[in-house]
């Protein structure tokens, strides 16, 4: 197996392959511009890394809270697999997850929603259900919820096009960019049975 779809077609995006769709192709000119090429070549090496680990892994490869199907009732939460499955780094799947929470709390601030103050972080719960394997260092995961921030911005453009609200997320990513995605990823906390989570 090959790294996941989303992330290759994420690298053909950052690489500016021929073939890019207009609302993609305008997304990587305006991020650019933005970001700079610096942050475009730390993006690519996050890429890299996370696709071509020492120890590759089958992973899911497309794990995001949209595949994730709750309980009419208390029971388990099951998580959607199929054409995704990919090989790369563990921690693609964890930080996919965590990406995805860090966009959604982005954008509840951003749309002048209520910022979460009471219950559970939802991403010590994460850790915590995933029992956070050997090899999943925080900075890994980090790296990946910014792959996945960045790869759910670039579809989003190449199949619902361009629109101005891209603006806000390209800034987004840069402010994840920089901070290697630690936005992401809860300091230590709770874990089972009271033990901290890394």
């Amino acid at each position: 197996a090959g790294p996941p779809a989303a992330l290759r077609r994420m690298r053909a995006w950052a690489d500016g392959r021929d073939g890019l769709l207009p609302g993609a192709a305008r997304l990587r000119e305006a991020a650019l511009a933005a970001w700079g090429t610096e942050r475009l070549d730390r993006v690519r090496t996050w890429w890299e890394e996370a696709t071509a680990p020492v120890a590759p892994a089958l992973i899911h490869g497309g794990a995001s809270l949209g595949a994730l199907v709750p309980p009419l009732h208390r029971g388990r939460t099951a998580l959607l697999t199929g054409e995704d499955l990919a090989a790369g780094s563990p921690a693609l799947d964890l930080g996919w997850l965590l990406g995805d929470l860090a966009e959604l709390a982005w954008s509840q601030g951003r749309n002048g929603g209520p910022v979460p103050s009471e219950g559970p972080d939802l991403r010590h719960v994460l850790l915590a259900g995933y029992g956070y394997g050997p090899g999943a260092r925080p900075e890994d995961l980090g790296r990946a919820a910014v792959l996945r921030v960045v790869t759910h911005m670039q579809d989003f453009a190449a199949y619902c096009d361009w629109t101005e609200e891209l603006h806000d997320y390209i800034a987004f990513t840069a402010e994840l960019i920089d901070e290697e995605g630690r936005r992401a990823v809860p300091g230590p906390g709770p874990g089972p049975g009271g033990t901290p989570t890394p």
